[in-house]
């Protein structure tokens, strides 16, 4: 039997863990890391989705606060543009904030693995720039990137995670940008966002105010870590890494909260019963 001193020692140490992890690979592919942490926040503590969700949102803000000195020192970080993308992406996480209150735990989980695998088929084909079809105007320009930082937005609101994986791809093909600097862009554009996103769910008591300080600490670390790494690493193996990420977890929620597969489980029972 545990005493209460080895299970705070113990969820200290998962705590510690999944910051650490959440925030490295948050800085190193430049996407946040929140959707890393939550599949571990339920698994692991037992959170609820709901608290998951919003409690990773910090983790996002702590590994891109940590990295994004990295990326302005390699002069990685376009700031007009990523100020065009901040202000979709506080629009969106507004919206987004509202609408995952009327998303039941299960349904939302699904949701969640649903949404990554898209995003895993767009990153699994070479993203290349459409500078054949599209101009480079800067009306176009401040366009798109306030729409992805709407969309961007919208995801982290909902998700409390994924604004990150809309942004880097969606820069580098729309945006014309590098894969470094679609990274960047995602980093700065992520922070704000998620300071916005978190206080709006602490006011909907959804944030785990227990673990979130040590959970945003370690992710810190981590994410110094990470944004060290991504400067040295080739673009292509970052990408790869983000695909590799996406598909475990999208699979992972997306089979394991079926809705469909569980009501049929359940009338199988009642049935019996």
């Amino acid at each position: 039997m545990h005493t209460h001193d080895e299970t705070q020692k113990q969820i200290f140490l998962k705590v510690s863990l999944i910051g650490l992890f959440g925030g490295f690979f948050g800085g190193l592919l430049g996407i946040g890391g929140s959707f890393l942490v939550i599949p571990f926040l339920i698994a692991s503590l037992g959170l609820s989705p709901h608290k998951s969700h919003a409690t990773a949102l910090p983790v996002a803000f702590a590994s891109g606060v940590a990295a994004l000195g990295f990326y302005f020192s390699s002069g990685q970080i376009d700031v007009s543009i990523s100020i065009q993308v901040m202000i979709g992406c506080l629009v969106g996480v507004i919206a987004g904030t509202r609408l995952m209150k009327f998303v039941k735990g299960q349904m939302l989980s699904f949701l969640f693995g649903l949404f990554l695998l898209s995003l895993a088929s767009v990153y699994m084909f070479p993203v290349t720039p459409l500078s054949s079809i599209v101009t480079t105007s800067q009306y176009y320009t401040i366009v798109m990137a306030i729409g992805l930082g709407l969309v961007a937005g919208l995801s982290s609101g909902l998700f409390g995670a994924g604004g990150g994986t809309i942004l880097v791809p969606g820069t580098v093909i729309l945006l014309q940008v590098s894969e470094h600097m679609g990274q960047g862009i995602s980093l700065l554009a992520i922070i704000p966002t998620t300071i916005l996103g978190t206080w709006l769910q602490y006011k909907q008591d959804n944030i785990a105010l227990n673990i979130a300080p040590l959970l945003t600490g370690t992710a810190f670390i981590g994410g110094l870590l990470g944004g060290y790494m991504a400067i040295l690493t080739h673009g292509t193996i970052l990408r790869a890494l983000i695909v590799i990420a996406l598909l475990y977890i999208g699979l992972q929620n997306a089979i394991k909260n079926y809705p469909w597969r569980k009501k049929a489980a359940s009338s199988q029972i009642s049935k019996v019963n």
